[in-house]
């Protein structure tokens, strides 16, 4: 069964990034996306995926872990704004942004340092 072109797509993202007090967090979103005109349903969700996580990546680099409580779509609505208007050029129309969970990840003492390492001499 083929599916109408005006419907929503739901498209999962886990974004990976650290705040701006260096802890590591990951943050579970689905992103509620369609074409604005039904004939350009083909790529909205890798142009979803290309715009959304690098956007939701520098967000949660400008925030400190303890902000990223409590209600996240609120606080997400500059962010979400200006992905409206980016997808808009691209014909896809932006609907919601909700986040499902926000996870502290904790690294365990023998996992390897994902910090790029300085030369001592530099």
């Amino acid at each position: 069964m083929r599916r109408r072109s005006d419907e929503p797509d739901t498209v999962p993202l886990t974004i990976r990034a650290s705040t701006s007090d260096g802890a590591d967090v990951r943050l579970l979103v689905e992103a509620e996306v369609r074409p604005a005109l039904p004939t350009h349903n083909t790529g909205v969700e890798r142009i979803t995926l290309a715009l959304v996580e690098p956007a939701l990546e520098r967000w949660v680099g400008r925030h400190q872990l303890s902000e990223l409580g409590g209600e996240l779509e609120r606080s997400l609505g500059g962010v979400a704004a200006k992905l409206r208007s980016d997808l808009g050029r691209l014909d896809v129309d932006l609907l919601r942004i909700d986040v499902a969970a926000v996870e502290h990840l904790i690294k365990s003492p023998s996992a390897p340092d994902r910090s790029p390492r300085r030369d001592p001499e530099e």
